[in-house]
């Protein structure tokens, strides 16, 4: 019986056909939000990847189309996919919580590992290989032991290996936690949204003091020469940590614990609520990108815009999310079908697509290149190429390695 479940979990036919088939009680609009977000970072790193220093300094060409504005800030992307991590992980402890009031911890961690691991670590040593071979230039291979052991993220960014890789291990630091923090405060309504409230107002203090007392400026312009240095000094101390991202994170926990009790289906039950919200959630997000300041030289400077702009916009997010499982006009648009082999592809085409833009870039443009001639559309046009090269790349990940061992999973951990 176990030889026929391994040979049935390796059914290349029956994998492939699972991309295409929608479980029962699938929160369809989630994958839209994957779907777009992965798209969005995607642009992003295509962008990155033009700078073969990634200086920025190559990109002054193009960086006055206002469009590439909007697409270059895909950290906030990330910021989509941590709501909706914290708001998925959150539903599944919280609803193990209220029906047993326990937490099977073998179970959980076990179907974690098998979810996230395998395939990141079978790309980590393909992408490995491929720079040894000098196919790719990436720097740092030599720290991949850290990507290993999911605190690469606490290197210098200069010394990190996969470097987009950091939000995986933000991730799974997170998935950690948890379990752990919600079996302690998860006692009831009040003592579990208080705790949630402690625990992000004490990161949001560490970010403000961090902020105040680093001189870490944010930069949003790339149409002038960054100090690469102050950018790194940035990212090492603030952009990649978990004591400041995983504010996100808590907000879709909140989200979870909301929409298991009810609520949120209740609010939503009143289509002039849900109008309001959605367009209220709008209009958040257009504030956050309103104090963004374009101009070249210039840098964000406002103080209380630093400190709270990701959780403004974590829970535009947020709401947005739950307009697009209740409200009609969002509902229509995020649950179409071709979202969700999207996202089946997801997690491979964003542990593989930077590679395969750097790939792409240094086999076409060769060792330096030349962006005098290029226009946002050539970048929109080669973020879509790398997007498409992407998930024909992942395709086999989830045949041959994905999707074979969360089959085995739901065996080993029903």
């Amino acid at each position: 019986m176990v030889a026929d479940g391994k040979v049935h979990a390796f059914n290349i036919r029956a994998n492939l056909r699972s991309l295409f088939v929608v479980p029962p009680n699938h929160l369809r609009s989630l994958d839209a939000w994957r779907t777009l977000a992965m798209f969005w970072i995607i642009l992003h790193h295509s962008i990155l990847a033009l700078a073969p220093k990634a200086d920025l300094t190559s990109l002054r060409v193009i960086s006055g189309f206002a469009a590439f504005r909007v697409f270059y800030h895909a950290s906030f992307a990330v910021d989509i996919f941590f709501v909706l991590s914290g708001f998925l992980i959150g539903g599944i402890i919280i609803r193990e919580l209220d029906r047993t009031g326990q937490i099977n911890w073998l179970r959980f961690y076990g179907r974690r590992i098998l979810r996230m691991l395998p395939i990141y670590y079978c790309v980590l040593l393909l992408t490995f290989f491929i720079v040894r071979f000098d196919l790719v230039r990436l720097p740092n291979e030599s720290n991949i032991w850290a990507n290993f052991l999911q605190i690469n993220n606490f290197l210098p960014y200069r010394n990190q290996f996969m470097r987009w890789t950091w939000s995986l291990a933000i991730e799974e630091q997170f998935y950690l936690l948890c379990p752990i923090l919600l079996f302690c405060v998860y006692r009831g309504g009040k003592v579990f949204f208080g705790s949630m409230v402690f625990l992000m107002a004490s990161m949001i203090s560490i970010h403000a003091f961090l902020l105040l007392h680093t001189g870490t400026p944010l930069y949003w312009s790339i149409s002038h020469e960054i100090d690469f240095t102050a950018y790194s000094r940035y990212f090492d101390i603030i952009y990649d940590k978990p004591y400041i991202r995983f504010t996100s994170l808590f907000i879709g926990m909140l989200g979870a614990h909301f929409y298991e009790k009810g609520m949120i289906k209740k609010i939503f039950s009143r289509k002039h609520v849900g109008a309001f919200l959605t367009f209220s959630a709008a209009l958040l997000l257009y504030s956050v990108f309103s104090f963004i300041d374009y101009r070249a030289g210039q840098e964000t400077k406002n103080i209380f815009y630093l400190i709270f702009y990701r959780e403004v916009f974590s829970c535009s997010i947020l709401i947005l999310i739950f307009s697009s499982l209740y409200f009609s006009p969002l509902k229509s648009i995020f649950s179409l079908g071709i979202f969700y082999p999207l996202f089946q592809l997801s997690y491979g085409a964003y542990l593989i697509h930077f590679t395969i833009a750097r790939i792409i870039l240094q086999n076409y443009f060769g060792p330096s290149i030349d962006l005098g001639f290029f226009t946002f559309m050539h970048v929109f046009l080669l973020s879509i190429v790398v997007f498409l090269m992407s998930l024909a790349c992942a395709l086999p990940l989830y045949l041959f390695v994905e999707k074979p061992i969360m089959n085995l999973r739901k065996k080993v951990f029903p």
